[in-house]
């Protein structure tokens, strides 16, 4: 499986990219990776909202992150290795959840119809 226990995401590229591998997923169930994943489709961290406290690359002092649910994360990981059908069910819906909203052909027909709509196209 592929294991994300991240403070802050973009859309999750990565993420994403495991899921339409049939790869199933464990994830902070915070930031742009919840735009796609659900319990469903993944494993979600539970997680605490955190202020940084100080400054770190690009992120300030004063803003939030999530704290990921460590031993929330590890439970998730023996359920991963203990039960092959919910493992397998998980990863084909995270599969499933990608090729039909997010894969190329999918968003290239998003963008067309918006095209087509404002009259670009």
């Amino acid at each position: 499986c592929f294991v994300s226990l991240h403070r802050a995401e973009g859309f999750g590229l990565v993420i994403a990219e495991a899921m339409y591998f049939g790869k199933p997923v464990i994830a902070t169930g915070w930031s742009g990776n919840m735009d796609f994943m659900n319990h469903m489709n993944s494993a979600i961290v539970n997680y605490n909202l955190t202020q940084i406290g100080h400054d770190v690359g690009p992120y300030k002092a004063p803003q939030i992150w999530a704290e990921p649910d460590i031993h929330h994360a590890a439970e998730l990981m023996r359920q991963m290795v203990g039960d092959p059908d919910w493992r397998n069910a998980i990863a084909q819906a995270g599969r499933q959840t990608i090729n039909q909203h997010y894969s190329p052909e999918a968003v290239g027909n998003r963008m067309r119809q918006r095209l087509q709509k404002n009259g670009l196209i």
